[in-house]
């Protein structure tokens, strides 16, 4: 059931025009920070992982993210999310396209 919630948040990310409205923005990141936290679902670093290269919008707000899971939640979570983008190799990335 998370899963379906999670999905429809990475949907809504994909779109930049969307993803300029700070209401939405902001739900965006409580949807996924919820997830990642209260559930431990997986998918969520694994899509903004996915996203991270593939759109210019999402880098901006994998940081926005990130920071607040770390003054919401603790570092930790945000730490992980960091290394696990500093991981992918760009090109290997941008071969998913």
């Amino acid at each position: 059931m998370v899963g379906l919630f999670v999905r429809t948040a990475e949907k809504v990310l994909e779109s930049a025009s969307t993803m300029k409205n700070a209401e939405t923005h902001g739900l965006t990141i409580n949807i996924l920070g919820t997830a990642l936290k209260s559930f431990n679902h997986p998918g969520v670093l694994t899509g903004l992982k996915h996203l991270f290269f593939k759109f210019d919008h999402v880098p901006e707000f994998s940081a926005q993210f990130a920071q607040r899971m770390s003054e919401k939640y603790d570092n930790v979570i945000a730490i992980d999310f960091i290394r696990e983008i500093a991981d992918v190799d760009p090109s290997e990335a941008s071969r998913d396209s």
